[in-house]
Order: structure tokens, then sequence, then C-alpha cells
């Protein structure tokens, strides 16, 4: 990673580690491996989120701080961060991270999974956003990238509460030209009323629904040589595109095939009306009511 010398560092991390080798770039920056130098020698994954124009930089440090304090056991724990200046008009953040060994959700959902562990992942899923909800965040980009597993495959959320504070959005470029930019591949999982820059916990929920249908149903479609799950719509020139961006366009909900035994829960959290949507909460009282069906059928 590049380094500059006349870097100007608002915070350093309280905690001393060393970089290792780079593990990837995500929605908002490059991640690389990290061990502690003192202590536990514990390992981390360390994201470095590069963002433009700092007069808000405050209340982006402020944001990220509430985050450090966030303690859940199917959320990825953020122990530190560190902020730096570049340039005069570009901000560094460094956040060091839990990290995850098992890899993405997105990798596990080509496999045969057991029934347990198809349940699993769902349960632990609305646990975690039930709990940011609790505490103010609205994730607002859940897909199975963002979805992560430990050595011991325990599912982690990650990067929680950053999509809206460091998109990477043009100068006047507005929410809805900005996904759609983003291609085909990252708006499965986009709630329609996203695309005209609402976001509310409900845009959650309805990433949830996709994120239970393609689990449990395994539809996908190959974006960039990746496959990218979730629900799709035929169009009319027989192409299947992502449901949210079908209903942003029809305005309505839309009919999806699914199993009868589990299609109550995933319609309702799939309504184009967001307040026709359950809440996390109601979606995780359905599934503990239901468990034991829902194991049995899946």
């Amino acid at each position: 990673m590049d380094t500059v010398e006349s870097a100007v560092e608002y915070r350093k991390s309280s905690i001393p580690f060393t970089l290792a080798e780079r593990l990837g770039e995500g929605a908002f920056g490059e991640v690389f491996k990290a061990t502690e130098n003192e202590g536990k020698a514990r390992t981390f994954a360390v994201k470095f989120i590069k963002c433009t124009g700092n007069d808000d930089l405050q209340n982006a440090m402020d944001e990220i701080t509430a985050l450090v304090i966030l303690n859940h056991k199917n959320v990825v724990k953020m122990f530190d961060f560190g902020v730096r200046q570049h340039w005069q008009l570009e901000v560094e953040f460094s956040l060091l991270l839990e990290y995850c060994s098992d890899g993405r959700l997105n990798e596990k959902l080509a496999e045969q999974n057991s029934r347990s562990r198809k349940l699993g992942w769902i349960r632990s899923i609305t646990s975690a956003v039930v709990y940011l909800h609790s505490e103010g965040i609205v994730h607002q980009d859940l897909k199975p990238d963002n979805i992560l597993l430990t050595g011991n495959g325990v599912i982690k959320v990650a990067d929680f509460g950053l999509a809206r504070r460091f998109a990477r959005r043009r100068e006047g470029q507005t929410w809805q030209l900005y996904y759609l930019s983003q291609g085909v591949g990252a708006l499965c999982y986009v709630a329609p009323e996203m695309l005209e820059d609402h976001h509310t916990y409900m845009v959650d929920v309805f990433s949830m629904g996709i994120l239970f249908h393609a689990i449990l149903e395994g539809q996908f479609k190959v974006y960039d040589g990746e496959r990218c799950y979730g629900v799709f719509i035929q169009t009319s020139n027989q192409q299947r595109e992502p449901i949210g961006i079908q209903m942003h366009e029809k305005g309505t909900d839309l009919k999806v095939p699914f199993q009868r035994w589990r299609r109550r829960l995933i319609e309702r959290m799939l309504k184009y009306n967001p307040k026709q949507r359950p809440t996390a909460r109601e979606v995780e009282d359905v599934l503990r009511s239901t468990f034991r069906r829902w194991f049995q059928l899946v």
C-alpha cells in the first residue's frame, strides 16, 4: 500500500499492528491481514478507506467511534481505528476489524449445505440486523459479500453503517445514478426505494428477504464471472433482472415463486411499500415461533 510522507495523523490506533498480505478490495477500500505487535498477538483485518473532502471529518469520526462500541456475536467487531490526511482533500481511515478466516457467504452458497446450516445462517443474519437496528444503525448494503464466516463457521455481518458515508460517488451524482453505475450484479439486494434516496430500516428487511431466498433457493446469475445470488424477475425481453430494480421501474409488488410454506414471511419482507414490511424484530419473532417447521421443510 502506498504511503505518503506528508500525511497528517489525526488519530492513531491504540493497538499497534503489522500489516501482512492483502486480502482484497471491498466496496470502500483495500483490506489487509495484520498481526498485533504486543499482548495476545491477535490477527486482524485492517480496512483502509480513502475519502475525498474532509469538511465532514468530525462527523465521520463520530460515526466510526460509535461502531467501535458495538458488541454482538454475529457482527464483525471493530476494535479501533486511525485517521490521517494524505492530501488537502483526501482523508484515510484505517479500521481494525475482527478477522474472519472462512471467507464470504457468497462462496458458501455454491456448496451443498445442510438444513441446519442454512437455518443457522438465517437466524444469525436476522439476529445481527435486529441488534444493529436497536443501536440505530441501518446497514444499507446487506448481501452475501458482506457476510463473513469465522474459522468456526460463525456468521459475521460486516461493513455495517458504512455504505452511505463512504460510497464512492462522483460530485453531484445522485444515489440513483450511483447505484445504477455499480452494475447489475451490485443491485441484486437493493430495495426499490433506495434508488430514490430513501434509506430507512426497511431497506435492510428487503435485503434480508432476498438473502433468505438466496440461502434457501440458490438462484443466481453470473455477472463479471462471479455468481450473484438473489431474486430475479423475467422481463419482457426474456432477461432475468433483480427484483428491486424491477419493482422500482413498475412501482408495485411483484409476484415471486416460492414454496408455499416459506412464502408468507418472505413475500412480506419483499413488499414494494416499505411500510408494509415487517421489522427485523418481527422477522426474528416469526422465525423463533416457526423454527421447527422451517427446519423440517428446508
